[in-house]
């Protein structure tokens, strides 16, 4: 009776190391393949990072020459208006030029 009964237990425990290794192979691979993945994240995000390094540097020069070439402009159309006196804006290249209030006429 006791040597059928380990015989049973024994069967049963080499069932489960089968499954065990089984899962253990298949974890191994996963575990494997999600390494892989982390790994090409992290160059994503490397060069992502660069790449928007870059890419803000380039929108902010063009905001600033886009800033430069409409402070221009309304110099030259401010300048060509009679009644108008434009000053140059030298603080603060963003913020707009300063303008006199247009004199109104009275009839």
């Amino acid at each position: 009776m006791a040597l059928l009964f380990t015989s049973i237990r024994v069967t049963k425990m080499h069932r489960e190391l089968v499954k065990l290794r089984a899962c253990q192979g298949d974890f191994t691979f996963v575990l494997g393949k999600t390494n892989d993945a982390v790994d090409d994240m992290a160059t994503l995000v490397r060069e992502f990072s660069a790449d928007g390094r870059q890419l803000v540097h380039a929108l902010g020069d063009k905001i600033d020459e886009a800033r430069q070439a409409i402070m221009e402009i309304e110099a030259r159309g401010l300048a060509a208006e009679p009644g108008r006196n434009v000053v140059p804006c030298t603080d603060d290249e963003s913020a707009e030029p300063l303008r006199s209030k247009p004199k109104l006429h009275s009839h």
